[in-house]
């Protein structure tokens, strides 16, 4: 039973450690065991999610999560951010929010391999948080989100990787009691992909330059996908994440919905297809907001539409 555990654990994150088949110039492109309490509000309203409640304590499930990615190298922890802390330093009152990336590129460079564009939500993300009515959730991405997202066709891995995690929370929380929201999406649903005029190395050398310059952006993570698939002996054409974001911005759209901690802070996806073509691509901040049930804002997700439409055309133009 050990040495099964294990190996279950050394599959379960969906990308590495540290990404198209309809691309043009510009393309925008419950299942549950027990029923939960309706009057939660933090996390339901969103959806392709898997939402957990019923937890005792929030720092021991966090701790006993990264206790077993520290004990397993293939398993690679690629940022924690702790978004409360980060909201308090521009004074905004946001409960506790926290988040951890990881994964195994054994895992996620297969479904990469299927569909480059599946990097835009790798790595796998967990968020812990704790509502204003002191309700403890922790939740993360529907794996049937990113099927259908990415069209990667009820994937052999994907059932090994949604039954998985599941085992990995309920060990580490304590809780059984969760809850799969579905969202009905279509192939590329909500992403923003734009063509770019140079090659990959050159483009993400763009993008960086430009997330360096711009006031109140700090670049948070960066992943090559490409590099960490090489370690493990597999292929895989330049895929690369850049994590970035602003807690003056995304702090307050969070205190409204914390479950928008999966798609924040934003990402961008530099990466090249077989031809040699590279691409930009995101996700489309009106998607986003549709998706975590967001209402209100409009100013601040037209400033954020806005900047990620000109950080994104000056890199690939």
């Amino acid at each position: 039973m050990k040495s099964l555990y294990i190996l279950l654990l050394l599959i379960v994150c969906l990308s590495c450690k540290n990404n198209p088949s309809e691309t043009s110039k510009e393309t925008q492109s419950s299942n549950s065991e027990q029923q939960i309490d309706d009057t939660r509000k933090t996390a339901t309203q969103s959806q392709g999610i898997v939402v957990y409640d019923s937890i005792d304590d929030l720092d021991i499930a966090y701790t006993n999560l990264k206790a077993i990615f520290d004990k397993n190298p293939s398993i690679g922890i690629v940022a924690e951010i702790n978004h409360s802390l980060n909201a308090r330093k521009v004074d905004v009152d946001l409960p506790t929010t926290k988040a951890i990336f990881f994964g195994n590129p054994n895992l996620g460079t297969s479904l990469m391999q299927v569909n480059p564009l599946t990097g835009l939500d790798l790595p796998q993300k967990v968020i812990y948080i704790q509502d204003k009515n002191g309700k403890n959730q922790i939740i993360y991405n529907d794996v049937e989100y990113l099927n259908r997202r990415y069209a990667l066709e009820n994937h052999k891995k994907l059932p090994v990787i949604s039954n998985t995690l599941k085992a990995l929370i309920e060990r580490t929380s304590g809780s059984q009691n969760y809850q799969s929201i579905e969202l009905e999406v279509s192939k590329h649903q909500g992403i923003v992909t734009k063509e770019s005029n140079y090659n990959f190395a050159s483009t993400l050398d763009r993008l960086m330059t430009i997330l360096e310059r711009k006031k109140g952006l700090k670049v948070i993570a960066t992943l090559d996908h490409q590099a960490n698939a090489k370690k493990a002996g597999l292929e895989l054409t330049p895929t690369y994440l850049v994590v970035f974001g602003n807690p003056k911005i995304g702090s307050p759209l969070m205190e409204t919905q914390q479950s928008l901690a999966l798609d924040l802070p934003q990402k961008m996806l530099v990466w090249e297809d077989k031809t040699g073509q590279s691409f930009v691509s995101y996700n489309d901040i009106y998607f986003l907001k549709e998706r975590h049930q967001i209402d209100g804002h409009d100013r601040a997700f037209k400033k954020i539409n806005t900047v990620l439409d000109k950080i994104s055309s000056e890199a690939v133009e």
